[in-house]
């Protein structure tokens, strides 16, 4: 069977007007080359042939046209060529660009590279309809939500950052606690980042189950908001903490054991909590009051992880800040932290003893 593959919509070019093709070719230009000047001389009227005329910052001289038609040929090359250079004193070193919305034949791009030449420009360039969609689809995937209201990977990861940066700012307002930013206050929170929450729970429901928000099939949860990172805040299991943990010193991997399991030649153990990892993208809104059921803040999300909202799920040392994740064996610098850790601990231990 063969590995299916992913395709592209095809782009409709000819649905343009001929300015709104002008503006996105000069959008793509602007970007793909170093200019001293630019300029969209074609929307103004009377062109003598040329859309955009420009300088790069090597001093070359650029001419180019825009033609958003459904063929071109041959004899349209030539007309566009001739129209140029009948208007525009060509020097040795200028260039000569076409941008069409249609495929042409290999005749005819070596009949415009040859006469251009023949005409006086230094080398000429040609973006047909297949090209501008792969330079699109490829180096310039903003505008293809600007022109053609085509949302790509790339476009919704930009969303996702500045609503999550919207999200933040809120979830900071509403969740934190307004302290004085003493240097014990800043150590305790430190050693226990879930004391700088107002709240020691939150209520997390979909934003799916808003006509029946905890009926039979609805989704929801209590939860412990632990600490806010970079990406999302980090909640701690609610029923369930203080996992045992097994690592092998040598291979730096991990297991979860039970409390009565025994340890292998040449691992050491630790506890740590389960962790799931919600990022502020999937916060839609914030009841900071509750709902009729709860008085705990609400947190409306979407579910978009196999019917959770949350992005993943691991193991976190507290002390040492550690996060043990499934399948990963741990990094030298994270191994060494913890052995700290489980050392200070033991020194702690024989003082108070």
């Amino acid at each position: 069977m063969n590995n299916p593959t992913r395709t592209t919509n095809r782009l409709h070019f000819e649905d343009f007007p001929w300015q709104r093709f002008e503006e996105l070719v000069f959008e793509i230009v602007y970007r793909k080359y170093k200019w001293g000047e630019l300029s969209p001389i074609g929307q103004k009227g009377k062109d003598g042939g040329v859309d955009i005329w420009g300088v790069d910052t090597e001093e070359t001289t650029w001419y180019i046209q825009c033609k958003n038609h459904q063929s071109f040929t041959k004899a349209d090359a030539q007309a566009a060529i001739d129209k140029i250079v009948g208007n525009y004193e060509i020097a040795k070193s200028c260039m000569l660009l076409i941008a069409l919305a249609c495929n042409i034949t290999t005749d005819t791009l070596q009949f415009i590279k040859s006469y251009s030449e023949e005409r006086g420009f230094n080398g000429s360039d040609v973006w047909v309809g297949t090209k501008l969609e792969t330079m699109l689809y490829s180096d310039y995937k903003d505008l293809l939500y600007k022109f053609f209201g085509i949302e790509t990977e790339h476009n919704r990861n930009i969303k996702k950052v500045v609503n999550g940066n919207k999200v933040r700012q809120e979830v900071e307002k509403i969740l934190l606690q307004k302290v004085n930013w003493t240097p014990e206050i800043r150590m305790e929170i430190a050693r226990d980042p879930s004391k700088q929450f107002r709240f020691e729970k939150v209520v997390i429901r979909s934003v799916d189950d808003v006509d029946d928000s905890y009926g039979e099939n609805a989704s929801y949860c209590e939860i412990c908001p632990y600490q806010l990172t970079d990406v999302g805040i980090e909640f701690l299991d609610l029923y369930w903490d203080n996992y045992r943990i097994a690592i092998d010193i040598d291979t730096k991997c991990w297991r979860r054991i039970k409390d009565d399991d025994n340890l292998q030649e040449n691992e050491f153990d630790i506890r740590a909590e389960h962790v799931a990892l919600l990022p502020y993208y999937c916060i839609i809104s914030i009841m900071e009051k509750g709902d009729d059921y709860s008085d705990y803040p609400v947190l409306i999300c979407g579910f978009e992880f196999n019917n959770t909202p949350f992005l993943r799920y691991y193991y976190k040392h507290k002390a040492s800040k550690v996060d043990l994740v499934e399948g990963k064996p741990l990094s030298i610098s994270d191994l060494s932290m913890l052995i700290d850790e489980i050392e200070k601990e033991y020194v702690d231990d024989i003082s108070n003893t």
